[in-house]
């Protein structure tokens, strides 16, 4: 069901992470967890960025989290949430970095949740 001329209409994109291929939450684990969340929140998820076996230590390398930011900037950005299975897979960045990704994504009108 698409809801795009409704005003409860919620688009958003799943960032998925992880920074081995041993690590507990393996990408479909946190791409289930995401869409039960959507569907439960009446939240429709366009796409999904993957960052798969990158650390999160760094923004450096991880292309699908640059590629998110740089589309949350765009006047015709599409989605208004990123939802995350936890901020953890956001990133593991220092806090003056993390800062400025989550003030980059809200200024242009995306939530993180």
């Amino acid at each position: 069901m698409n809801n795009i001329g409704s005003t409860h209409y919620k688009p958003a994109v799943g960032y998925l992470r992880r920074s081995t291929d041993r690590q507990e939450q393996s990408i479909g684990d946190q791409q289930r967890v995401i869409d039960a969340y959507a569907v439960t929140n009446e939240i429709e998820v366009l796409d999904y960025y993957i960052d798969d076996a990158i650390s999160g230590a760094s923004s450096e390398g991880r292309d699908a989290f640059l590629k998110l930011i740089t589309d949350a900037k765009h006047s015709n950005c599409p989605f208004k949430f990123v939802l995350v299975y936890d901020i953890k897979r956001f990133g593991r960045v220092d806090n003056d970095e993390a800062g400025y990704y989550r003030y980059q994504l809200r200024r242009n009108g995306v939530e993180i949740i």
